[in-house]
């Protein structure tokens, strides 16, 4: 394919029934006015824990109406996909939670947001505010970064080998609050044995990583998910990528994607996979 011949889709955001803000058909628009051909909105599942950013379970049956009366009303104009975000959390069946099989969905993003803490006996969430990563760190690992990262990269190869995810999202989330190295070297070798090890499985599954802008435009992190040097191993190891914005607002959808295209050209990748008509495909750089 020509390079002019890509046909864009962003198939991971959040609307107002999780932790995004704006109507759904916003979303929709957003994408019309910058000529994608492709949009998935991709809400994040209800789970059975308490948290302040998840779909509520008693809303999953009306967003799967409304998006089914958009994928109608916009047919004509844009490709529109029912995803959600599915949140993997170890010993807890979500699918189940939210009788994933039965609503069809077009799609979904496979996710981790928690690590299971044996010493606080419960699950807590990784990308929470810098005060609770640090309260997770020090009372539920006993201040060892080593075993935080090893629960959440372990916790994302199972998700991998149990979910079979087409694509995954954000992969190296735990670096949300490192900062500039924070808590770890990303460059040390226990977190690149970490990456290297759940790189592996995707490979062997087939999944494709995102590039995900979200991180960005909401002003936690000035790069995006993953990191240059994961993206160097998916490379290496011939493991696809995807572009998606992760948007929490109308007006984030395709945020920064030429700039992030630049980045896998320089990161060496001749391809990259968008949504079109039914299917990842592949589209020359």
């Amino acid at each position: 394919m020509k390079k002019n011949d890509i046909k864009y889709s962003d198939m991971h955001m959040h609307g107002s029934y999780s932790d995004g803000k704006g109507h759904l058909r916003e979303f929709i628009e957003s994408a019309i006015e910058k000529d994608f051909s492709t949009i998935g909105i991709s809400d994040h599942s209800p789970i059975p824990l308490e948290n302040c950013w998840s779909m509520k379970l008693s809303d999953l049956g009306s967003y799967v109406d409304e998006m089914r009366k958009l994928k109608k009303e916009y047919h004509s104009d844009i490709e529109v996909l029912i995803g959600v975000e599915l949140d993997y959390i170890e010993g807890i069946d979500v699918k189940d939670y939210i009788d994933f099989d039965s609503k069809g969905f077009d799609y979904f993003i496979s996710s981790v947001h928690y690590v299971y803490s044996e010493i606080l006996g419960g699950h807590y969430e990784v990308d929470g505010p810098a005060e609770s990563f640090g309260f997770l760190l020090e009372n539920g690992f006993e201040g060892n970064i080593k075993s935080l990262v090893h629960g959440y990269y372990s916790t994302v190869r199972k998700m991998v080998e149990e979910y079979k995810p087409m694509v995954i999202g954000h992969i190296d989330l735990i670096k949300k609050n490192n900062g500039n190295g924070e808590y770890f070297n990303e460059d040390s070798d226990f977190y690149i044995d970490e990456v290297n090890k759940t790189l592996e499985v995707v490979k062997k599954h087939g999944a494709l990583l995102e590039i995900n802008t979200g991180a960005i435009s909401r002003g936690y992190t000035k790069i995006p998910y993953p990191s240059e040097y994961i993206l160097q191993k998916c490379l290496e190891k011939g493991i696809g990528i995807t572009l998606n914005s992760d948007a929490h607002e109308p007006s984030n959808v395709g945020y920064r994607f030429k700039e992030m295209i630049e980045l896998a050209k320089r990161t060496g990748f001749e391809e990259i996979y968008f949504y079109s008509k039914g299917y990842w495909r592949p589209f020359s750089l």
